[in-house]
């Protein structure tokens, strides 16, 4: 059985989206993929194993095993090497089971402390494959790369370059890559920012604003990559809110035309604000058209400062961003060099 050890420079920068994604893909060439987080504090409650659970259920794939219960305090004692040796044992469990086990470690900076000491005897001491997901920032150089050869000694596979802004792709494509390459690191890849990545879920916004449902509340897990207010706008209604598709619309209650203004276009949920209902025409109209539509008690200028945050509760836990992110590894990675040394 091969190993791939996934680990990341910091949380959130897309590790678990990375390691479900390269599963799936790996399954889909006929492999037999396990996934495996070792560490988490509630193992029945963690949403990656959750996720990756619901996903690996499915068909012939065999669900991942649970996780060994370490609080944060614990894998920040470096004086625990019983820590790879539990895990160690964990694996061994599963070596018949798989082909490819995927595991998910800890990122290797946490506000908690530093983890690079610990992943370093995890990784080496289980002869994985190394892949270290980056997340993007405006000063990112590969000098904060060069150091992981030394880390990973000879496991590390590469780094993948997440969430880079769609104007600094070609640059880092360049610069970031030659200079990672003279440090002996491997460049795999550099994914853009995607909206749908950043996305949150109708149900989570109408959570949010403590919303109550009127229609649609079957539609709750659709993705909204965008809000748009309907106020005094200078432009025509399908120019106004025909500029995105997978959008909520918020509005006042008591405007009919910019609400069926909005329903003239490709809409995903309408926010009616002050506690309005809308008039029977327009109720009828978003019936028809299957629109959801939700009301809140505040004023559209409330609700939409409460929405500027919103994109906040995006999670990776959706089917269409895991999609999207392999739709993204196709394109922007190459997928042979983290294939082939697994066998």
């Amino acid at each position: 059985m091969s190993l791939l050890y996934i680990t990341s420079d910091r949380p959130s920068v897309g590790k678990t989206m990375l390691a479900l994604s390269l599963s799936e893909k790996l399954r889909g060439r006929g492999k037999r993929i396990g996934y495996y987080k070792p560490f988490c504090e509630s193992p029945g409650s963690d949403n990656d194993t959750r996720f990756a659970w619901e996903l690996m259920s499915e068909g012939d794939a065999i669900p991942p095993k649970g996780s060994l219960p370490t609080t944060l305090a614990e894998l920040h004692d470096a004086g625990a090497p019983d820590l790879v040796d539990q895990v160690k044992d964990s694996i061994d469990g599963m070596i018949a089971d798989y082909d490819i086990l995927v595991v998910e470690a800890p990122s290797l900076h946490l506000p908690q402390g530093d983890l690079t000491e610990l992943s370093a005897r995890m990784a080496n001491g289980l002869s994985a494959q190394v892949i270290v997901a980056i997340g993007y920032k405006p000063d990112l150089t590969a000098n904060e790369v060069t150091n992981l050869t030394t880390v990973f000694e000879n496991t590390l596979l590469g780094v993948v370059v997440n969430s880079v802004t769609r104007y600094r792709r070609r640059e880092l494509n360049q610069n970031f890559a030659e200079a990672a390459a003279k440090a002996g690191v491997n460049f795999l890849g550099a994914l853009p920012e995607d909206r749908l990545m950043l996305s949150a879920t109708l149900g989570q916004i109408a959570e949010h604003l403590h919303s109550e449902w009127i229609i649609g509340k079957d539609k709750a897990n659709d993705l909204i990559e965008g809000v748009l207010v309907g106020g005094n706008i200078m432009d025509s209604g399908k120019t106004y809110f025909g500029r995105s598709e997978a959008k909520v619309v918020v509005v006042r209650g008591d405007r009919p035309d910019i609400q069926m203004a909005a329903l003239s276009t490709s809409i995903r949920g309408l926010i009616l604000t002050g506690g309005r209902m809308p008039l029977e025409y327009v109720h009828h109209e978003m019936e028809k058209l299957d629109v959801p539509f939700m009301v809140v008690p505040s004023d559209t200028k409330t609700t939409a400062e409460a929405l500027s945050s919103v994109m906040e509760l995006s999670t990776p836990y959706h089917l269409k961003k895991l999609e999207r992110f392999e739709e993204l590894l196709d394109t922007h990675c190459d997928l042979q060099d983290i294939v082939a040394p697994l066998g």
